[in-house]
């Protein structure tokens, strides 16, 4: 199993994939660079939170089953917060 944040492939898109590549053992045969920052699909809608996208009953159950990991990447978590105390707009 192999782990990319998402940071650091934004910042390094070309070392991130490389890196990856190399960690199953495989070879990047083509230059890659011209088409990191294609986009391949639209972009989302960045004014809606995360609590009203989910909803706040899947927010906590994704923090439930993912806060260990989020911790382990840097990732800033919702513990102690109960889907009742998330106001609404709120951002993770």
């Amino acid at each position: 199993m192999a782990c990319i944040r998402y940071e650091d492939f934004e910042r390094d898109k070309v070392g991130a994939i490389g890196r990856l590549a190399e960690q199953f053992g495989l070879t990047a045969p083509h230059d890659i660079l011209a088409r990191v920052d294609v986009a391949y699909q639209p972009p989302g809608d960045r004014s809606v939170s995360w609590d009203r996208f989910f909803g706040l009953a899947t927010l906590a159950r994704i923090e439930a089953i993912g806060a260990e990991a989020m911790r382990e990447r840097g990732y800033r978590s919702l513990a102690g917060h109960a889907p009742t105390q998330l106001e609404p707009g709120h951002r993770v």
